[in-house]
């Protein structure tokens, strides 16, 4: 019963290409490219007017100094499509460029089919029509109250083991496996598929809409759903399933949620600590008080390290943390979390200059300290400093060379891959429980192809649920696969522009933007509020020269005007590319202005 039924090219392009010797574009779903935002409309205004001229929609390489779309006119009747109008990449669409022999000194039209973003006013459908093995190729009729159904599905391509592609022109599909995308799975990720007709369990499926045309008896049906080019990044970071025996996803091993976390509080920001005080320490001619300055923003940032350092071990390691808490003896600990406890005789220096610490007692230290250092406020006429009894444990300190090697000091010719505190602490993590189901998401790493030139796929499926046979579940029926095509990235410097164009006030005396409403309100803290204070000058603040932080400590709402801000927008914007113009040179590609000779702010 499976034969009876096939997917077709949508039936207002079967008379471009039927004739063709190669019946690949005919049996296969066309892809089609819109550039409004109201494709829909679009299309069913052009079905509804003169459905053969859905050809000229049919989606082609281009990109925004070549925006070609839709198939050329045929030359003369009965001429096939293998050259004109086949809707593979290598046509010539419409309106097209001069062959690449003429075009030798200039820009090379594109040859990949890259679909871009709706951000950059492209909107990409598959087409099909569902048609029964019989003369004429009638409709077939979908059952939905049998529980049958239409939809289509995204594959990606993935290179068979031993193959090679040449790079820069589309894919041979016989060389290339089919990959299922798999958004329930965990994590989700791509599926390689053995056989490309079968249907991957929790893979996903996209709608198809219905679509009907014609007119006097000769009504037709054409199915049609939109491409998801905005979930790109979801696809291209997605990572590459493992499959069983049985061709299903094996479960993920997936990062240690209290690993990510101590990483998180603890490793990363104290080992950008040391890299910031080792970084200030390296500039030469630095005056005293820019060295006392550098010394408690260490002894402040290595506080609240430790703070969260405490914590951590309270909740993830309460056996560590009593033993450095003194509320349990040492004998309580063994192996892995006794090799961290005693890493934790490392000692610093203090801020205040006493006799320096370990790290245990500079972890019971802050602890201690937690509520002075959450509640700490600016006051008027002082500097932030310590609490008192607090001394200022240092974790920049390098006097101690167990505490450098417990942090370790990465450089530019030999690079840290772990730091030996986080193997500690793994090690002790293995010890006490298995690794929790994670929270949150995990930080995405490792994705399958950073640079996201991966090739795309899309099939056509019909599914009959009611007719499964006993046991044997009802075949789906697959249409051959589409053009391969790419999926253009945000910033994809071949996207075409949409047309965005911001007003900024044409008249801008005092008498005319005073007539603006100020309905944009700020919120500002009596804190920030002192802070803002004491910036009093460019080059004071570049210099580390600000005031104390004294001034009226009262919170505000202020209220400004949209349009004023965008004044203050654009110059600064103006003001930071010149400047960073002397790195990149980018003025030359940054703007094009065109004069309006009768665009004048009084009207005169």
């Amino acid at each position: 019963m499976a034969t009876q039924v096939q997917w077709l090219a949508p039936s207002p392009l079967w008379n471009r290409f039927a004739p063709d010797s190669d019946k690949t574009a005919f049996r296969s779903p066309a892809l089609l490219r819109f550039s409004t935002d109201t494709f829909m409309q679009d299309l069913q205004s052009l079905l509804a007017q003169n459905p053969a001229t859905l050809d000229s929609c049919i989606a082609q390489p281009e990109n925004w100094r070549f925006p070609n779309v839709g198939l050329p006119p045929l030359t003369s009747p009965g001429v096939g499509a293998t050259n004109a109008s086949s809707g593979k990449s290598g046509s010539a669409p419409a309106g097209s460029q001069p062959a690449l022999s003429t075009v030798s000194n200039r820009e090379v039209p594109p040859s990949i089919l890259k679909f871009y973003q709706p951000a950059h006013a492209r909107f990409y459908l598959v087409a099909a029509s569902l048609n029964c093995r019989l003369p004429g190729l009638p409709d077939h009729t979908v059952k939905r109250n049998q529980g049958e159904s239409t939809t289509f599905v995204l594959r990606k391509l993935q290179l068979k083991s031993g193959a090679t592609a040449l790079a820069g022109t589309p894919p041979d599909l016989h060389i290339y496996d089919e990959c299922a995308w798999l958004p329930n799975a965990t994590p989700p990720g791509w599926l390689p598929l053995t056989d490309p007709l079968t249907l991957a369990a929790g893979e996903e499926q996209l709608p198809l809409f219905n679509f009907q045309f014609g007119s006097n008896g000769s009504q037709r049906r054409m199915f049609a759903g939109m491409i998801p080019v905005g979930k790109r990044q979801t696809y291209v970071a997605a990572r590459a399933l493992q499959t069983k025996s049985d061709g299903t996803p094996a479960p993920a091993t997936a990062d240690d949620p209290r690993k990510i976390e101590f990483q998180r509080q603890v490793l990363d920001p104290w080992g950008d600590l040391v890299a910031w005080i080792a970084k200030e320490r390296s500039l030469s001619s630095v005056p005293a008080s820019l060295v006392d300055s550098d010394n408690m923003a260490a002894a402040q940032g290595s506080a609240l390290v430790l703070i969260d350092f405490a914590i951590y071990l309270d909740k993830q390691l309460n056996s560590v943390w009593k033993v450095v808490a003194q509320t349990s003896p040492v004998s309580t600990l063994s192996g892995a979390q006794l090799a961290l406890y005693e890493a934790f005789s490392a000692t610093m220096r203090v801020f205040d200059g006493t006799a320096p610490v370990t790290l245990a007692e500079a972890l019971r230290l802050a602890y201690a300290h937690q509520n002075d250092f959450e509640t700490e406020v600016l006051v008027p006429g002082t500097r932030l400093g310590l609490p008192a009894n607090y001394s200022g444990p240092l974790l920049t300190d390098n006097s101690d060379p167990s505490l450098v090697t417990l942090i370790g000091r990465p450089t530019d010719a030999q690079p840290l891959p772990q730091r030996p505190i986080e193997t500690l602490i793994e090690n002790a993590l293995s010890e006490v429980t298995a690794k929790p189901a994670p929270a949150i998401p995990p930080p995405a790493k490792d994705p399958q192809n950073p640079q996201g030139d991966d090739w795309f796929i899309v099939r056509c499926l019909y599914q009959r649920p009611l007719c499964a046979v006993k046991t044997l579940p009802a075949p789906v029926v697959f249409s051959p696969p589409s053009e391969p095509f790419q999926l253009a990235s945000f910033f994809d410097p071949d996207a075409p522009a949409r047309r965005i164009q911001v007003a900024l006030p044409v008249d801008t005396t005092p008498a005319a933007l005073r007539k603006y409403d100020k309905g944009v309100a700020f919120m500002i803290s009596d804190q920030l509020n002192q802070q803002m204070q004491r910036v009093k000058g460019l080059k004071d603040l570049m210099d580390g020269n600000v005031a104390d932080p004294s001034g009226f400590g009262l919170g505000m709402i202020c209220s400004f005007s949209i349009p004023i801000i965008t004044i203050c927008a654009f110059i600064v914007l103006m003001i930071f590319v010149i400047l960073l113009n002397i790195i990149f040179f980018w003025m030359p590609f940054l703007k094009i202005c065109f004069p309006i000779p009768t665009f004048k702010s009084k009207g005169s």
